[in-house]
């Protein structure tokens, strides 16, 4: 029969080996996803930690260093000679701890490559004079001369002020740290070419030639034991030199050895100098505040009482509310000058709170600082976006804040006139 079938002729081919690989290939990389994913994670909740720990600890600094300002400005503080030590000795610590959070805080964010700043111009020598003040006085307890070499050319930077402040104060307070009783520091400000030039020298402990080449590296210290000296988290320098790089500058550490000293050295891109406004009589006086109408937001009473406390020893007529709801109550009935309101309330947050203010029709103009404790460049833009004038990170440095809270009431002034 033709049709009979005779046999089958095929050709097997074995893949049991190829699909084993490709399973292989798609198991590694959804182990690799899922390591990617889980790191992310693991990172997100690092930055929403410390952002957390930052906030929990600036809050109770900011009231410690605000009552401790409150001692030293009061008639009773000032004539008692220990009250006023112990609150100067009070104040210089809780900012000492304050200016730590921040470093930690920030060495997160160096570590993500996510350090951000904000630039305006700004008066280098005026940076660096108020780096000075915050060391001055440790320094006249070891006896250390400071002593400053400036140019008298106006050097001006487009920079961050608060990252600027982080640089010199972590040089300065290096510096003040390791020079011995009796010796000295020597900060030079001048004109380089293009660059502004900012040594900080001292006669102090110097730097070992083995250790020089490690000395802007993060958690490393000349001496790691229990038993050193000086105290520290090693992540200082880390960030100065971090911080000196995002302003498009550099530095550089030399020393001759131990006990030879040492010197930190930064060279800055300057621009044009304009002209700087001069402050109004207003903002000079002493009680340039009287007669001024402010109100202070915030979820802690603490704060509030500190807060009112200073502006009252201004001249300021203060009414106070712990919450967005009942500062929209206070101010449905009052009229304002200024608006001082926290930004993490719960209820109703500081930005809800100002939106709701500014649809009153006698406070759409009326300027607002926000404070927060969290002072990370995203909420720094946000509170402008936001529509505050002004931002200010706890603990709050009070001279600063007073200076603004006074210049925004007499640019008020003059808005009315």
């Amino acid at each position: 029969d033709k049709n009979e079938l005779i046999g089958i002729v095929g050709v097997s081919v074995d893949i049991s080996d190829a699909k084993v690989a490709e399973a292989e290939r798609a198991r590694l990389l959804d182990r690799e996803k899922l390591a990617r994913e889980e790191a992310e994670q693991a990172n997100r909740l690092k930055d929403e930690f410390l952002a957390t720990l930052s906030h929990e600890l600036r809050n109770p600094l900011n009231v410690v260093i605000g009552y401790s300002e409150i001692l030293r400005r009061s008639v009773g503080g000032q004539n008692q000679e220990f009250v006023h030590t112990a609150a100067e000795v009070i104040r210089r610590n809780a900012l000492a701890q304050s200016q730590l959070v921040s470093d930690l805080l920030d060495l997160s964010r160096l570590q993500m490559r996510k350090l951000t700043i904000n630039r305006q111009p700004l008066i280098l020598s005026t940076i660096i004079s108020d780096a000075i003040d915050t060391v001055k006085v440790e320094a006249e307890a070891k006896n250390i001369s400071l002593d400053v070499e400036a140019s008298e050319d106006l050097l001006v930077v487009d920079g961050d002020p608060v990252r600027l402040g982080q640089i010199a104060w972590n040089l300065l307070n290096n510096a003040v740290k390791f020079t011995p009783t009796g010796g000295k520091i020597t900060i030079s400000l001048s004109a380089d070419g293009p660059n502004a030039k900012l040594i900080i020298s001292d006669t102090g402990q110097g730097i070992a030639p083995d250790f020089l080449p490690h000395v802007f590296e993060i958690f490393r210290q000349a001496d790691g034991s229990s038993s050193r000296k000086q105290g520290g988290l090693g992540i200082g320098l880390a960030l100065v030199k971090q911080l000196v790089e995002l302003h498009g500058g550099l530095i550089t550490a030399s020393s001759k050895g131990l006990d030879q000293g040492a010197q930190f050295t930064i060279w800055l891109p300057t621009q044009a100098a304009k002209e700087t406004p001069k402050l109004s009589d207003a903002h000079r006086s002493e009680r340039a505040l009287s007669q001024k109408q402010i109100l202070v937001v915030d979820d802690s009473k603490e704060t509030t009482d500190m807060l009112s406390r200073l502006l009252q020893m201004e001249g300021a007529d203060v009414r106070t509310a712990r919450s967005g709801f009942e500062a929209i109550e206070v101010a449905s009935d009052s009229q304002f000058d200024l608006i001082i309101s926290d930004i993490s309330m719960p209820g109703m947050d500081g930005y809800e709170l100002l939106n709701r203010l500014r649809s009153m029709p006698f406070l759409k103009k009326v300027p607002a600082l926000a404070l927060t404790g969290f002072g990370s460049a995203c909420d720094i833009s946000r509170a402008h976006e936001e529509g505050f004038a002004q931002h200010f990170t706890k603990p709050l440095d009070i001279d600063k804040l007073l200076d603004s809270i006074k210049t925004l009431t007499s640019q008020n002034d003059l808005q009315e006139q």
